[in-house]
């Protein structure tokens, strides 16, 4: 219920909120990744399992369909924008330290 409150407070469009309040577009994707996966029995190491998942996804891609409402996306993403503060721009900051760390 906090999601669906969430989009709509961000001005969220009907046809891309129902698209964005469920979670059936990750399900899909990890059952995808899974399928393509799972008969795989030995991995060399991490590097070689991230290249088999990037892979999955490619494929699995070109199965997706038009996500409903994808023409509202540039308005989600601006008032996201408004929303979340600035990222830390690596300049130094004070900071106060508590009485307990040394």
């Amino acid at each position: 219920m906090e999601e669906t409150l969430t989009l709509h407070k961000l001005g969220v469009d009907e046809e891309l909120r129902k698209s964005l309040r469920t979670t059936n577009i990750i399900e899909n994707l990890n059952s995808t990744i899974g399928r393509r996966l799972n008969r795989i029995k030995r991995w060399w190491n991490s590097s070689q399992r991230q290249r088999w998942i990037v892979m999955a996804i490619l494929n699995a891609e070109e199965g997706f369909k038009e996500l409903p409402g994808k023409k509202h996306l540039p308005n989600l993403q601006a008032a996201l924008q408004e929303c979340v503060p600035t990222p830390y721009n690596g300049k130094s900051q004070s900071r106060s330290k508590s009485p307990n760390s040394n």
